[in-house]
């Protein structure tokens, strides 16, 4: 052994060897695009330590086909000609695919530059049906708006016996609330029921929350819909909540971070929503993965966690059955079937999109709590 290396103590040698291990030349570049700056932050910087989390476990594994996997992240801004730019730049570095984005607006406007270079776009949470369909080079963790939407309307219609509701709507990401809105519309308003006041702001501009609670309060109705983040819908609970205490209060899984509960503290309980992700607080597997991001990063993980964390997992399935090289990564991703992502069974179907049944849960005394599942259409 050289002089050197001998007089290193073992940690020492070890740190060495991992540092020399995480600089490899071989390594397989996957990248990383989600808003870690801004409104949107959450998702995305939730969405990358949960990728992170993901590459180190496997690498600690010994990597795809002997070699280490490597994270390469650029933030969207969630700008969707940042979007586009910062992809362009992650072809020419020569990732293997892209995890991204983690808004339905910037992975519709980042799909062409993907599509053009024939790179694998897998988004941890964007679920615009805008994007469902399509034989393109786009694979989502997360389930159609859609689905999402349309179990929320049923549930609202004949669980709560709502017969008329007010909807406030975030606008910068219209490629994903409009869709809500419209297949919530689709189920909600089936036997006289109706979508009353539409109330609507854009969330990269100062916002009244006092003036748009007032909105959504101008007319009557028994309950509300956000269709927002879960920053904004913060914001407006507590002044919700003073105003009209009877208003049942029903958002989009858009809202259904951790953050809600934290910032929204007593005025998130009651709060209902659908989506796929779930916490299975009974997953081994699942409780596992929060210790360890608790343990890495010092939060408690969101679902753009989980989905980023299960994103790099499938992904790495894929490669491993192309030996870590991106020719036929599209294929491979297709034939997966029953994954067993965080939040259950995960597939997709022919174009790419998720296939996982859909959750109704409820905001109580601080946590999310499981109402009812509905499977897969």
């Amino acid at each position: 052994m050289p002089p050197v290396l001998q007089r290193l103590t073992i940690p020492a040698l070890l740190f060495l060897l991992a540092a020399l291990f995480g600089c490899d030349q071989t390594a397989i570049p996957i990248g990383f695009t989600g808003s870690l700056t801004g409104s949107y932050s959450d998702l995305g910087v939730q969405g990358r330590n949960g990728a992170t989390l993901a590459i180190e476990e496997i690498n600690a594994q010994g990597g795809i086909a002997g070699h280490p996997l490597r994270l390469v992240v650029r933030d969207d801004g969630n700008d969707p000609k940042t979007a586009k730019a910062v992809d362009r730049e992650l072809i020419e570095r020569g990732v293997v695919a892209i995890i991204g984005h983690m808004t339905s607006s910037q992975s519709v406007a980042a799909l062409p530059v993907v599509n053009d270079a024939e790179v694998v776009l897998l988004s941890p949470t964007t679920s615009t049906p805008r994007l469902s369909g399509k034989d393109d080079y786009f694979f989502r963790i997360q389930t159609s708006t859609a689905q999402a939407a349309r179990a929320l309307g049923r549930y609202a219609r004949n669980q709560l016996d709502l017969q008329r509701i007010n909807v406030i709507e975030d606008t910068s990401n219209a490629a994903y609330t409009t869709p809500f809105l419209t297949n919530f519309q689709d189920t909600f308003c089936h036997s006289g029921q109706v979508v009353g006041q539409h109330c609507r702001f854009h969330s990269e501009m100062e916002q009244d929350w006092q003036l748009l609670a007032d909105c959504l309060l101008q007319t009557p109705s028994d309950g509300i819909l956000l269709l927002t983040s879960a920053r904004d819908a913060a914001s407006l609970l507590p002044i919700l909540r003073h105003k009209a205490p009877q208003r049942v209060i029903l958002s989009s899984g858009w809202a259904t971070t951790r953050s809600l509960l934290t910032l929204g503290g007593a005025s998130a309980n009651q709060v209902y929503a659908a989506e796929r992700n779930f916490p299975a607080e009974r997953n081994t597997a699942y409780r596992h993965f929060v210790d360890a991001y608790r343990q890495r990063f010092g939060a408690f993980p969101s679902f753009a966690a989980v989905n980023g964390y299960d994103a790099v997992r499938v992904l790495a399935r894929a490669l491993t059955d192309t030996g870590g090289q991106r020719d036929g990564l599209r294929r491979a991703l297709a034939n997966i079937e029953k994954f067993p992502s965080l939040f259950g069974p995960l597939g997709f179907d022919a174009f790419g999109d998720a296939l996982a049944p859909t959750h109704i849960f409820q905001v109580q005394n601080g946590s999310y709590a499981l109402l009812e599942t509905v499977a897969s259409p």
